[in-house]
């Protein structure tokens, strides 16, 4: 069904062709008068159009078409009722929701009733003597006796062990204290601007030092979640654990340890320039030549050697070096040589690897890896600062035992003397210092002085 905007009541069209339009004047035909409810306007129309629909005169009018109605019909008025009849329902009405009377008598009698059974069944229980036979029987109190004894030094027990697991949490240990905070560590690994990588390198290396293998490898295992690219870090936590195994005659878990270096280093996973990729280089190489394969120690350096004949180069390789020892040094707890010995180091990597083996107290593996240098200038430097970590480690005349013979074997002789004075200088030797000064001091023409 379509809507006429023009006529929404539908009134229009065919409806107002079928209503008999309303004349403003009378006139002949049109003498019955009708008023339109719309507008009031007053029409004239047929006597016979009384009762059906006609159209009001007013052309403005919004609702033209009604129903003529017949004047001469009166509507039936409604009669009003009496008021008596009225006043009548009304009392009814008010009788009827009134609330009924009761009789007062009949209520005192039901309680008092109710009381009465109740005073006749209570007051009997009440009154009843209780029955004390049980009570003058005479008990044996032993067993209660021994059980509050028992419960006494079960309390006893409690609070002491109560009072120990206090004292002990207050007297935390460092292991305690470490855990704590390398837990704290991990935490804050998880936000954001921080290296990630290295932030899992140390929590696992942590987790090392505190025995703790399921954790570290947890931790080692995140740092490829967060990086992959950078996987290469997990060799230096596995490094130092390596030669904590030794010491403590673990075989087990230093071969793990190595297995696991080699495998990451086989994975060709290193940059081909960097700190940390030729640290990661040093740790390893360290560890090779303790395990017997020093050519491929000699091998995994060579492809870190740059030009030293360049200042920059040298320098950057020294820097390297001097870092990755002092690092080797700290985690002995020792004091690390001074940075400006580094600079007389004529071939830094090798020198570097000579120094952690000496931390080591590894003096066989030292007295080859020196005499695989490529000059007397590089085996010298090697087997001093082997015998300088020697000196700290308080193991001097161990090494000089062993060194000796090593410096002897240098063709050059006053970088034998500086060997023999370095060795000598850590295991006390203070005589042994001073010969080997006066020597040297006869054999300045020998040693070079051009500064590497």
């Amino acid at each position: 069904m379509v809507v006429d905007e023009d006529d929404p009541f539908g009134i229009g069209g065919g409806g107002a062709s079928q209503a008999i339009a309303a004349a403003l004047k009378p006139e002949k035909g049109r003498l019955q008068k009708v008023v339109c409810p719309m507008c009031e306007q007053v029409g004239f129309v047929p006597k016979a159009a009384l009762g059906k629909p006609v159209k009001c005169a007013n052309v403005k009018c919004m609702v033209p078409i009604f129903t003529a109605e017949d004047p001469a019909e009166q509507k039936a008025e409604r009669r009003p009722t009496r008021l008596a009849d009225e006043a009548d329902a009304i009392r009814r009405a008010a009788e009827a929701s009134a609330p009924r009377k009761r009789n007062p008598l009949l209520i005192y009698g039901i309680g008092g009733a109710v009381l009465l059974g109740l005073t006749a069944v209570v007051v009997p229980l009440l009154t009843k003597k209780p029955d004390t036979t049980a009570l003058q029987t005479p008990r044996d109190l032993s067993s209660f006796e021994e059980l509050a004894a028992a419960e006494e030094a079960e309390a006893k027990a409690k609070a002491a062990a109560a009072a120990a697991a206090v004292e002990a949490s207050a007297q935390s240990t460092p292991a305690v204290a470490v855990e704590e905070q390398v837990k704290r560590m991990t935490v804050l690994a998880r936000q954001e601007l921080r290296d990630k990588p290295l932030a899992r390198r140390m929590t696992g290396d942590i987790w090392l030092r505190l025995g703790n293998s399921k954790e570290a490898a947890t931790e080692l295992s995140q740092l490829l979640v967060v990086d992959r690219s950078r996987s290469f870090y997990r060799v230096i936590p596995q490094a130092a654990h390596y030669w904590r195994s030794r010491a403590a005659g673990d075989a087990v878990a230093a071969k793990a340890a190595f297995t696991a270096c080699e495998s990451e280093i086989a994975g060709k996973t290193l940059p081909r320039t960097g700190r940390a990729a030729t640290e990661v280089c040093l740790a390893f190489a360290a560890m090779l030549v303790q395990e017997g394969r020093q050519q491929e120690a000699q091998q995994l350096l060579a492809t870190r050697q740059l030009d030293r004949t360049i200042p920059d180069n040298l320098d950057s390789m020294v820097s390297v070096a001097w870092l990755f020892v002092s690092s080797n040094y700290r985690d002995l707890g020792l004091t690390p040589p001074y940075s400006a010995e580094s600079y007389l180091w004529s071939d830094p990597l090798h020198v570097a690897v000579a120094s952690v083996l000496g931390l080591q107290g590894s003096w066989q593996e030292v007295s080859g890896w020196a005499a695989a240098g490529s000059d007397a200038r590089v085996a010298a430097d090697a087997l001093v600062a082997a015998a300088d970590a020697a000196g700290m480690r308080k193991t001097g005349a161990a090494a000089a035992g062993v060194l000796m013979s090593a410096a002897d074997a240098i063709t050059v002789p006053g970088l034998a003397l500086r060997v023999r004075a370095a060795l000598a200088g850590a295991a006390g030797d203070a005589a042994g210092v001073d010969a080997c000064v006066q020597r040297l001091s006869m054999e300045a023409a020998a040693v070079p002085s051009a500064m590497p």
